[in-house]
């Protein structure tokens, strides 16, 4: 039978996926898919848990065993440079690379369990700077608790979080987290037992505990005296409670379904609040295409400093955007019919949470993975990882203007036509079979990816083009077993043929220990798919 890699060399040099390499057998091991892959560094896949976590789990992999086997490489990773470790999750968090914090709040608290001396003083100051709301707090303290007894080193890091925030401050704070995973502020404070640096400190603390005091800072006095008006309506004393300054979650719930209410919150909504609650906005006919409010809301949505402020990462727009547009809650409920308004903002605050990068007007082959894996659920959320792989590759390609975006299975399927105008509500990536990484690879040389070449509805994959390209970017979860060749064998093949400087840049949609690029090459980056700062890696690493 004639082989199909006609024009790459020698064909002995391939290897089916389903083998390791020769050669290379000590530095593979299989994938969870059953393909061989390259053993991934426990530093390496503390990057992608930072970034990616493990709510929800993998195709594979359950969420349970996936966060047992990412706590194994984090502890390794403390036993060998515990300050390091610190020094990693404080760089994700403070810099807002990461969807959610709370992976990198896990890395501190296995840090205070088993660090050494300096390991746990490196822990205490990132922690510090990471629990900067209540909510943050609570999570982190259902965290220490979960991994077993309260040495001084938690006992000092919880204690100092209300200790170093102001009065009014932390009235603000325990008014609005009041209770999360199970915890409420009044146990906390019975486990770390904080001083009160002030007689308004020591006030909060016995109004938490249900005891009457008189030092109480202002907030909590109206949000008593908002609570005492038996006689008014829910909304009345939600808009009373507004006037005050009150957060929205210490408002009567009742009140909350209530227009005027709405209206009323809308200035002073923090970004995070407002995308979560675009729904409930449209659904109470607060928003309507056109109207001030809707306007007013847009203008919000896309304000890059507020944005910036607030901390918004790319996925969270992404993921306001797939829900709001699907008219109802993830959980059903409220329904709603989008607003075009709204939906362009979405758009316009998805590019807008991205930092600004220089394009490098390289020639970029940007792969999606559609495989049967990718239709997993990302990072916990109803974000399938294969859309989610095509909104970052929308991103990239809206930066590059020499990008050409496909969506591959065990072949390529698909080119995606994407502009500097793309809309995020355009993405899409329609689910495929099995998995052939080194397709995009082979497609670009113009030679059929594997005997698996066909897509979902039976057919085989688009005809190659047979083009140079100057890198490759490659969104998946790297489990990989359909192909005939390894893709860093083909793409070290595509060198030989089409250009020796070729890249290749493998961007991770799950925190698993699969890992297709080859530790030995230079030529090849591995990162974490929903790193915010994924756009100025890639520019970086290809503009060298």
């Amino acid at each position: 039978m004639a082989s199909p890699y006609v024009g790459f060399g020698n064909f002995a040099l391939l290897t089916p996926q389903s083998q390791p390499i020769p050669g290379r057998e000590a530095d593979m091991l299989t994938n969870n898919a059953g393909g061989y892959s390259f053993k991934l560094d426990d530093w390496e896949r503390l990057n992608r848990f930072l970034i990616l976590g493990s709510d929800g789990g993998t195709y594979y992999v359950g969420e349970q065993t996936l966060t047992a086997q990412n706590a194994a490489a984090v502890i390794r990773c403390i036993a060998a440079d515990g300050p390091r470790v610190v020094a990693a999750a404080l760089d994700v968090n403070v810099n807002n690379r990461a969807p959610k914090t709370d992976q990198q709040l896990f890395a501190i608290a296995l840090a205070l369990k088993h660090g050494d001396t300096a390991t746990k003083e490196a822990a205490e100051l990132a922690a510090a700077k990471m629990l900067r709301t209540g909510t943050h707090l609570l999570h982190f303290v259902a965290m220490l608790d979960s991994l077993g007894g309260w040495n001084r080193s938690k006992r000092r890091v919880v204690a100092r979080w209300f200790m170093d925030r102001e009065p009014d401050k932390l009235a603000y704070q325990v008014l609005k987290y009041r209770q999360r995973d199970s915890w409420a502020m009044r146990d906390v404070l019975r486990v770390a037992h904080p001083g009160a640096p002030t007689e308004q400190h020591k006030a909060v603390y016995q109004w938490l505990c249900g005891r009457e005091t008189e030092a109480l800072p202002g907030l909590l006095r109206d949000y008593q005296s908002m609570m005492g008006q038996a006689d008014a309506t829910p909304a009345q004393r939600a808009l009373y409670g507004i006037d005050c300054g009150l957060p929205r979650e210490a408002l009567p719930t009742e009140a909350l379904t209530d227009p005027v209410v709405w209206r009323a919150l809308l200035p002073e909504t923090p970004p995070h609040a407002l995308f979560r609650n675009l729904g409930n906005l449209t659904a109470n006919g607060v928003l309507t295409q056109g109207a001030k409010d809707a306007s007013l809301v847009a203008d919000r949505l896309t304000d890059r400093e507020a944005l910036r402020k607030a901390r918004v990462h790319p996925f969270a727009v992404m993921l306001a955007s797939l829900v709001y547009q699907t008219g109802h809650g993830v959980r059903g409920g409220k329904t709603w019919a989008p607003v075009r308004q709204i939906i362009e903002a979405l758009d316009d605050a998805y590019e807008a949470a991205f930092d600004s990068v220089k394009p490098t007007g390289k020639r970029l082959l940007v792969g999606v993975d559609i495989s049967s894996s990718m239709d997993a659920a990302c990072m916990g959320t109803p974000i399938p990882a294969a859309v989610a792989a095509a909104a970052m590759a929308l991103t990239i390609a809206r930066t590059e203007p020499n990008a050409t975006v496909v969506h591959f299975d065990t072949a390529v399927q698909r080119v995606v036509p994407i502009t500097r105008r793309s809309a995020l509500s355009s993405v899409g990536a329609t689910n495929g079979r099995g998995t052939d990484l080194a397709a995009p690879v082979l497609w670009a040389a113009g030679q059929p990816a594997t005997r698996y070449g066909w897509n979902a509805t039976g057919s085989h994959g688009i005809a190659a083009p047979g083009e140079r390209f100057d890198a490759f970017i490659i969104l998946t979860d790297n489990e990989t077993w359909a192909g005939r060749s390894h893709p860093s064998q083909a793409l070290d093949l595509y060198r030989r043929k089409m250009n020796p400087q070729a890249k290749l840049v493998c961007c991770s949609m799950a925190a698993n220990h699969a890992n297709i690029v080859d530790p030995n090459d230079g030529g090849s980056l591995g990162c974490a798919g929903l790193d915010a700062n994924l756009p100025s890696i890639i520019a970086e690493f290809v503009g060298a």
